[in-house]
């Protein structure tokens, strides 16, 4: 009886796994350089030209913003100093 556990034993052990297949460094190295290069228009890619496009034209109607605003400043400069000059030209002919 000793010797038919042993042979169940032994013929459980001797099972072999599959083989996996392996990949050398070279195929992985050139399948990421081939993949560097490749151009895909993607859902990402869709998002960020939204947001880059989104970004311009909010850079841009800021920049015209502060060009209102510093011509505003120039107009209220310009009539503080207009208004000054009469005022000292009517002190003059007094």
């Amino acid at each position: 009886m000793a010797k038919t556990t042993a042979a169940k034993t032994k013929a459980t052990a001797t099972k072999k796994a599959p083989k996996k297949s392996v990949k050398t460094t070279k195929q992985v190295q050139s399948k990421a350089k081939s993949d560097f290069f490749d151009v895909r228009i993607t859902d990402q890619s869709l998002y960020w030209l939204i947001f880059g496009a989104a970004a311009i034209i909010f850079a841009l109607w800021l920049f015209s913003l502060d060009a209102k605003v510093r011509d505003l400043y120039d107009q209220i400069d310009a009539n503080t100093y207009d208004s000054s000059l009469t005022i000292e030209e009517s002190k003059k002919k007094e």
